[in-house]
């Protein structure tokens, strides 16, 4: 049996078995009857429990590759894990290129932390609100599917055949070239909003972010230039933003673009460490996670 038809029938199953709830829901008070449904999807074995020492974090896993970056939850980037532990209860966290939420998903649950996160990708968007309901953390945790800009717009999200699952990384906005400036091969493109965080702020309501993270795949310059007002406010703290290595003239000038707008706006580079397991944070050769500060 392919694990495509073993997914099939475990899916078939869950409808099933939630099926013959319906008929007693009447009788059952709503917490009850979630709480019997979240049992069900974990007996089915699609969710991944990490106990993290602090906390257990549940991860509802579709793919390989969510199973994968859930497993390496707090092995694969200990320095953001070790920023957001800094974090105080109640803080306010942007998480921008949030994946299925394996930072949120820390971040809300074992700091207490309120937390905005934004992926472009639908099936991350599903992973992470499914991992919201099963941790019981829906009200702390707001999910945004849109692609991050220096403004508003609406243009084409390329998407490659490693992130056409759950968990999936490496889609590109608005952008022809990757950030070694070949030419992105796409297996498919979708036509999806872009906003900056300046409009989150200005147009939706957000609260000002105490902490922002920014793991995106190229455009750093332009949602950096799309943050330029928020990043003004004294509310904002700390920021981690993923870079590419400078030995590529495109990622030095995004890197000058973005050492200048932060050091504008009174941040100053705390740290600069490994962004993937086996590298090291040599900014010359590899993607390093550079936290800045106030």
């Amino acid at each position: 049996m392919s694990i495509h038809q073993a997914k099939s029938i475990s899916h078939k199953i869950f409808r099933a078995l939630l099926r013959g709830f319906e008929g007693s829901v009447s009788a059952l008070s709503r917490d009850t009857y979630m709480k019997m449904a979240v049992e069900i999807v974990e007996d089915l074995d699609r969710v991944v429990a990490i106990d993290t020492g602090k906390g257990v974090i549940k991860f509802h896993c579709d793919s390989e590759i969510a199973r994968i970056r859930a497993a390496g939850a707090l092995d694969r980037e200990p320095d953001t894990i070790a920023w957001i532990d800094e974090f105080l209860p109640d803080d306010n966290f942007l998480d921008i290129g949030s994946n299925v939420g394996v930072f949120t998903l820390y971040a809300a649950i074992i700091r207490g932390v309120n937390v905005t996160a934004c992926d472009p990708l639908p099936q991350n968007h599903r992973a992470l609100n499914q991992n919201a309901v099963i941790n019981g953390i829906s009200d702390r945790i707001t999910t945004i599917c849109a692609a991050m800009n220096d403004c508003p717009t609406i243009s084409a999200l390329a998407v490659p055949a490693i992130a056409d699952t759950a968990g999936g990384a490496g889609a590109t906005f608005g952008e022809s070239y990757d950030n070694y400036q070949r030419e992105i091969v796409a297996s498919y493109r979708l036509n999806t909003l872009g906003v900056s965080v300046d409009d989150l702020v200005e147009r939706f309501g957000m609260t000002v972010p105490n902490h922002i993270k920014m793991d995106i795949d190229g455009i750093q310059d332009k949602v950096i230039a799309g943050a330029a007002n928020t990043l003004k406010n004294p509310a904002v703290r700390s920021l981690m933003l993923e870079l590419q290595p400078v030995n590529e003239p495109h990622n030095r000038e995004v890197y000058d673009t973005v050492m200048r707008v932060m050091s504008d706006n009174g941040f100053k580079l705390d740290k600069v460490a490994r962004a993937t397991p086996n590298m090291t944070a040599d900014i010359e050769k590899y993607p390093t996670n550079n936290f800045f500060v106030r």
